[in-house]
């Protein structure tokens, strides 16, 4: 069957399912469902009324006592029961996007004349729907990982604390052994990796996190364009979060910020959340100097009627990072072909970036077990390097890029019955790009390419309970994306991309988990249309209709197992297989290794290893986790660089990756340790094969005390004290081929914050 008859086999049964079912759709939301018995004969209850108290949402169960409500916010909530003959009951329970969250209830028949509300703890802590590998940071826990200023309040300090992720020594994360841009990134589902560099299109700020969603493997078809990896972040709503406070940090390195969030009600139909994280400060063990930074988050909220919800977000960022080097002259982007440099003054060599997201969602609710999303959205984003310093001596490079995207998002979900919960959706994304980089030391390069792009996924999923004890999730997205160019033929690429999962009960506590999955990214539209301007090599075109995506091919096979009621064990082994990765390769082939350069898919790799997270809930005033991460990874290349004969250990192979995290709680005080392990990293030393030596291993541990005040001038207000590598072990993290220093691990850092509610 060719690609044409399966992508219009996927519209005509997507059409079937919303058409001949109870629809329903996916987006920022999850679910919640169950069963309900009674606790003495065992037989299913009907008729009872189920309620999640803070959303005021409910349904009843059905005549086998199953339940299910669907598009409910992520958030935590109190999930009650009620029904006459039987006491009313209610439980905590945590929504995640996009998953399951399966309560059951044993309802205690009524005593007559008592009246009782029972508070039952379900003692489950294991994942819902824990097919996908993925785990959750909220806020809560993110409070935790605080360390150099960096990585405070950033994506990166907080997925390093997490399995299958590596943060490399320039700040980048990886996902079990792929390269930093291979890694999908989103906002409430929003994709917001710009299609310029196939890089995160924001600051990578966490300013108003919710929850954190990172999938290290095995990610459904709702998800595609990345073949690493997803980091979804999901903001707080007013519905999620309330009250006002404003939080004011201080620290070493001349580190200061200001982060204030606001929420509340408006008029019983609505709500609105609006959070800023504003910073600045020195840095140590890195290639920066300093930077400056702002975010702005805003959601607002809108319940038209009991069916129908309006959902605005906004999201807007500016960062400003300088290194130690300076030039007195930049170039005139709205001059094409200009490589001579106009005069500036003496500044700071830097990098400057801003975005601004928005988006509007509409949901409607066909039923409790149903509903569908739409949601256009604006997402524009632009950089610059600016470090024309001189060649010899400094960077002596000049980059601007930008991309516009205009999207729709469509989502569609239907918990059928108690079988089948499915999902379909389409998404659409128009982007115009522009992309320039220049070298003017480097005999005049100038490189210029303007490629738009117009893409487009459909996916089809079911989630099937087989029986009791064993749950099937399968589905197939169709990825297609079409370059348009004036100095190129326009051209297109397309791939359709089976997705399994499968999960399997051992016993109540122990699940085994399998999945298998074919992914695909896209070209980055600055490797297409390599037209050089240079006196010293003329004007040179590539071939652009040669380039081909890059894919991978995953494999997971896991264990989850609750180890008791306090403590869960989860155990991923996993391998992977990239092809027709990009590399670059020399123009004149008799002279490898210098520029000017093109790019061709002629890269390849593997990477196999475990992921392992054990974790306590809260319970006796203690929680935390312990993540460990066995990783071997090989390319033709890291990143995008030349390629070598034979697969080759790849910059961020680190064997061995540990954090762990304990946190305690009592009479107001909260201490939490953080410490990180890595084995080394991998270098070139002299003449020796690449990457044939190690950096040594290194240590840090963290600490944050914190102080809740309940009276006096500071009533209502926290204080925290954070100390990051607190032992000031600054070893190497990697080496240049002369075996010095490059990057360390930062120095000793104190933060003070102090969060004031009102």
């Amino acid at each position: 069957m060719n690609k044409i008859k399966c992508f219009f086999i996927i519209i005509a049964v997507s059409i079937s399912v919303v058409f001949l079912s109870n629809p329903a759709l996916c987006g920022t939301t999850g679910i919640v469902s169950g069963i309900i018995k009674d606790a003495v004969s065992e037989n299913t209850v009907s008729e009872v009324k189920v309620t999640i108290n803070e959303l005021d949402i409910s349904t009843f169960t059905d005549d086998s006592g199953y339940y299910v409500l669907t598009n409910v916010p992520s958030g935590d909530y109190t999930l009650s029961t009620e029904v006459s003959g039987y006491d009313n009951t209610s439980v905590d329970i945590s929504v995640l996007m996009d998953f399951t969250t399966k309560i059951d209830f044993n309802l205690q028949p009524e005593i007559a004349g008592e009246e009782t509300i029972v508070v039952t703890d379900t003692h489950n802590i294991k994942q819902p729907d824990a097919k996908p590998s993925v785990y959750i940071i909220d806020s809560k826990r993110e409070k935790m990982v605080r360390t150099e200023p960096n990585t405070l309040y950033q994506i990166s300090g907080i997925v390093k604390s997490q399995p299958g992720v590596l943060v490399d020594s320039d700040g980048w994360p990886h996902i079990r052994g792929g390269r930093a841009n291979q890694i999908g990134y989103m906002i409430d589902g929003i994709p917001v990796t710009e299609p310029v560099t196939n890089g995160f299109g924001t600051n990578s700020v966490t300013a108003g996190l919710d929850k954190m969603e990172i999938f290290t493997g095995g990610y459904m078809p709702e998800y595609g364009n990345a073949i690493s990896g997803v980091f979804n972040q999901v903001i707080k709503s007013g519905e999620t979060f309330s009250g006002n406070n404003i939080n004011l940090l201080f620290g070493t390195n001349n580190y200061a910020g200001i982060y204030p969030e606001l929420s509340g009600k408006i008029k019983e139909k609505g709500s609105y959340y609006a959070s800023g994280y504003l910073w600045k400060s020195d840095f140590d063990g890195t290639s920066f100097e300093k930077a400056k930074s702002s975010d702005f988050n805003m959601k607002l909220t809108y319940d038209a009627s009991s069916s129908d919800k309006l959902t605005f977000l906004s999201a807007n960022g500016s960062a400003l990072y300088t290194f130690p080097t300076t030039h007195i002259g930049t170039l005139d982007s709205s001059i094409e072909d200009a490589t001579v440099p106009i005069p500036t003054g003496k500044e700071k060599d830097h990098s400057h970036q801003s975005f601004s997201l928005n988006a509007l969602t509409y949901t409607h609710s066909f039923s409790p077990a149903s509903f569908i999303s739409v949601k256009p959205y604006l997402f524009k984003n632009k950089w610059e390097f600016d470090a024309l310093s001189d060649f010899f001596t400094g960077i002596g490079a000049w980059v601007k890029g930008q991309s516009i995207t205009k999207g729709l998002k469509i989502d569609y979900l239907n918990q059928i019955n108690q079988k089948h919960l499915v999902k379909s959706g389409i998404i659409t994304m128009g982007s115009t790009n522009k992309f320039r980089s220049a070298s003017p030391e480097m005999f005049g390069y100038d490189y210029i390419t303007n490629a738009d792009t117009n893409q487009i996924g459909l996916y089809l999923q079911d989630q099937m309970k087989l029986n009791s004890y064993c749950q099937l999730d399968y589905g197939l997205r169709y990825d297609r994306m079409k370059y348009l160019n004036d100095n190129i033929n326009d051209f297109s690429e397309s791939q359709l991309s089976p997705r399994v999962n499968i999960s399997f009960a051992v016993s109540p506590a122990t699940n085994l988990r399998f999945s298998y999955g074919k992914m695909i990214q896209f070209v980055q539209t600055q490797a297409l249309d390599r037209k050089f301007i240079s006196p010293f090599w003329g004007m040179i075109y590539q071939n652009a209709d040669r380039l081909y995506p890059e894919r991978s091919t995953q494999f997971d096979l896991g264990i989850e197992h609750q180890i008791n009621k306090d403590y869960l064990l989860l155990v991923t082994p996993f391998y992977r297989k990239f092809n027709d990765l990009l590399q670059t390769t020399s123009v004149n082939p008799a002279t490898p290794g210098q520029p000017p350069y093109i790019y061709e898919n002629i890269g390849a790799g593997t990477s196999k290893g475990f992921e392992l997270l054990l974790k306590k809930r809260p319970s006796k005033n203690w929680s935390g986790w312990l993540s460990y991460t066995y990783l071997v990874a090989k390319a033709t290349a890291s990143g995008t660089g030349l390629p070598e004969n034979n697969q080759l250990y790849v910059d961020w192979d680190q064997r061995h990756s540990i954090s762990a995290i304990v946190n305690y709680i009592k009479n107001g005080w909260n201490y939490s340790l953080f410490s990180e392990y890595g084995s080394g990293l991998p270098y070139t030393y002299g003449l020796d094969t690449r990457n044939s030596s190690r950096v040594s291993p290194h240590i840090t541990f963290n600490a944050n005390i914190s102080k809740t005040i309940t009276s006096g001038l500071l009533a209502d207000s926290e204080i925290n004290l954070g100390i990051s590598n607190i032992f000031n072990n600054c070893a190497a993290l990697t080496k240049d081929t002369e075996g010095n220093p490059v990057n360390k691990v930062p120095s000793r850092f104190f933060n003070l914050s102090i969060m004031r509610r009102f």
